[in-house]
């Protein structure tokens, strides 16, 4: 068979070779236009003449942004819940949810961005949200074995965002 130094040989050449003719890709001359195939029927008129477009470069000088648009991508909500009764009371707030048409809600828990037990002094409490955050669902579970009361939140683009309930 073969030595070491013959396989050692073999492989570097082979790796010449291969770098030397590109990996591959076709082959062929990349300036050289496609051949293409054209037709022309006896109907046809004339063609309509070329218009010459120019591009613009924009600068940065050339954005106009409102003098109230701090450019933040964030923005606060204040979360309030009162508690009214004494029963124990666990709060979702999530994201991630679709209202369905039977007026129940399909949340994924996985993504929630507060779980708490509420105290008998409720919960007040401000969460930073990304601008996109338009709406959320708080899910409150009794701990009587019934399923969860859910409260929707809307976007209001106010400049203080306040979201308040009882429970």
């Amino acid at each position: 068979m073969f030595t070491f130094n013959q396989k050692t040989l073999i492989v570097l050449l082979a790796s010449a070779l291969l770098t030397a003719c590109g990996g591959g890709g076709g082959g062929g001359d990349s300036s050289a236009p496609a051949a293409t195939q054209s037709t022309q029927t006896a109907t046809e008129t004339e063609a309509a003449p070329e218009t010459e477009t120019t591009l613009e470069t924009a600068s940065i000088d050339d954005i106009i942004i409102a003098e109230d648009n701090d450019l933040s991508s964030t923005f606060d909500l204040q979360l309030q819940v009162s508690k009214l009764d004494e029963q124990r009371v666990y709060l979702s707030v999530c994201e991630n949810y679709q209202a369905l048409d039977n007026g129940e809600y399909d949340v994924d828990y996985n993504g929630c961005i507060v779980r708490t037990s509420l105290t008998d002094s409720g919960l007040d409490m401000s969460l930073t949200l990304a601008n996109h955050s338009d709406q959320l669902v708080a899910a409150i579970w009794y701990f009587d074995g019934n399923p969860p009361i859910y409260i929707e939140w809307q976007k209001t683009n106010v400049m203080e965002e306040q979201w308040s309930f009882e429970i």
